[in-house]
This record gives structure tokens, C-alpha cells and sequence, in this order.
């Protein structure tokens, strides 16, 4: 195991082809980790950060990082600063931290954290897991049979191709003032909006499920889900979980001019 340590200026360092632990420290550096499993700590500063081979763990620190996993089982976190992360051809962890990031997951079923700020999530390839935490963010699915999580803020969301679930685990995340906006809703796809973690009646005991009432207006029960068609490829989709009959969760979905109870966890 090799410890190189960078200086307080814009170091230029290339790792092993063993296991290094490489800190950037403070300056704009480029840090290569090379063959092995390495640990990669850009500091402070705009860091050019490359992972390579191995199972690498690559912290971006401070500062607008460039940071690109490459092959293996890669953890990444930007850190603080508006960074840019891609994954590679195997299962990564990616996390954006706190900032405005762009994270492209790449190929593998990888897990991708926005974390705070408005960030742009790009699964690609395979099943992912996207969440964008705090912020209005974007977040793409791409191929495969992804779960995507918008989090807080009003975030538009798109699956891409396969079956696809977004995921809602409380009515703050999607309000009719801040709705989320589904932009490719396939029925033929198996999509599914996951309700399943919001309690549908607030003022009893437990999570309850919601009930599906279609296109009806709410009748002053917690707990009722209904959708409002807009047009012929739109459908708002509300639910009421204190029995006021005024909608508590809103999300503005596209892509499907009806849905089912089917189409729902609820």
C-alpha cells in the first residue's frame, strides 16, 4: 500500500499499479489512481479526479470536480462544489454531495445520490437507483428497470425504457404548488408510481394504504387517491390524506392519457 500526498499547489499525480491512498490536498489537481484498489481524496480545489481500474473510493472534496470512476465497484462522493461524476462498466455508488452535479451512472445497476442542490442524474445502462434528494432536480433513468426517487424540491423525472418505478415516500415531495412532473409514464412498460411509504390517513394509527376512487371527485376521507385527466397524454394524479377533499400530494404525469389502480403501490 503506497501514501502519496499532494501540496498546497496543482499537483499532477498517477498512482500504481497497487493499492495507493493518494491526497490531492489544497490547488486544482489531476489525480490518476491506476491499477489497483485505491483511496483518492482530491482536497480542496477543482480536481480532475480518475479512478481506473480497481475498486476505488474517490472523495471530490471542495471545489467544481471532474471525477470519472472507471471499471470496478466504485464509491464516489463529490463532496462540496457543482461537481461532474461518471460511473463505469461495473456497479457504482455515486453521490453528488452538496452543490449543483451532473452524474452520468453509466453502465452497471448503480446507486446514484444527488444529495442538496439541483442536480442532473442520468442512470443509462441497467437497473438503477436515482435519487435526487434535496432541490428541483432532472433525473433519467435511461435503459433498463430503474427505481427513481425525486426527493424534495419539484423535479422532473423520466424513466426511459424499462419498468420503471417512481417512488414518493411523502406527500411534501410532490405539493400542487411544487409538483413533480413524470414526463414518459408507460403503461405498456410496467411503470409504476410507489405510494406505498406515504400514510394515507394522518389522523390514524399506522401507514395506511390509499384507495383508488379514479376520476371521482374527493368525498372527505383520508386516504382517497384520484386523477384528473388534463389531455389526451396528461394526468394529474392527487391524493387527500386528511380528508379536507383538497389534494395534499399532486404529480403531473405525461405520457398516458388514463390510469388504473394497476398502476399504482399504494
Amino acid at each position: 500500500m503506497n501514501l502519496i500526498n499532494g501540496t498546497a499547489g496543482d499537483d499532477i499525480i498517477t498512482g500504481t499499479d497497487n493499492t495507493d491512498i493518494i491526497f490531492g490536498q489544497d490547488g486544482n489537481d489531476q489525480i490518476e489512481g491506476g491499477a489497483g484498489s485505491d483511496i483518492i481524496d482530491g482536497g480542496n480545489g477543482d480536481d480532475a479526479l480518475y479512478g481506473n481500474d480497481g475498486n476505488d473510493v474517490i472523495l471530490g472534496g471542495a471545489g467544481a470536480d471532474s471525477i470519472d470512476a472507471g471499471d470496478g465497484l466504485n464509491v464516489v462522493d463529490g463532496g462540496v462544489g457543482d461537481d461532474t461524476i461518471g460511473g463505469g462498466l461495473d456497479t457504482d455508488v455515486l453521490h453528488g454531495g452538496a452543490g449543483d452535479d451532473t452524474i452520468f451512472a453509466n453502465s452497471g445497476d448503480d446507486v446514484v445520490l444527488g444529495g442538496d442542490g439541483r442536480d442532473s442524474l442520468f442512470g443509462d445502462n441497467g437497473n438503477d437507483t436515482l435519487n435526487g434528494g434535496a432541490g428541483d432536480d432532472f433525473i433519467d433513468g435511461g435503459n433498463g428497470n430503474d427505481v427513481i426517487t425525486g426527493g424534495a424540491g419539484q423535479d422532473q423525472l423520466a424513466g426511459g425504457a424499462g419498468s420503471d418505478t417512481f417512488v414518493y415516500g411523502g406527500v411534501s415531495q410532490s405539493t400542487p404548488s411544487a409538483a413533480d412532473i413524470i414526463q414518459d409514464f408507460s403503461t405498456a412498460d410496467h411503470d409504476l408510481i410507489d405510494l406505498s411509504a406515504i400514510d394515507a390517513d394522518s389522523g390514524a394509527r399506522g401507514n395506511q394504504a390509499f384507495a383508488f376512487i379514479g376520476t371521482d371527485a374527493f368525498g372527505g376521507h383520508a386516504g382517497q387517491l384520484r386523477i384528473e385527466l388534463v389531455d389526451a397524454s396528461t394526468v394529474l394524479v392527487q391524493a387527500d390524506v386528511n380528508g379536507d377533499k383538497t389534494a395534499d400530494l399532486q404529480i403531473e404525469v405525461h405520457g398516458v392519457g388514463i390510469l388504473a389502480a394497476a398502476d399504482f403501490v399504494l
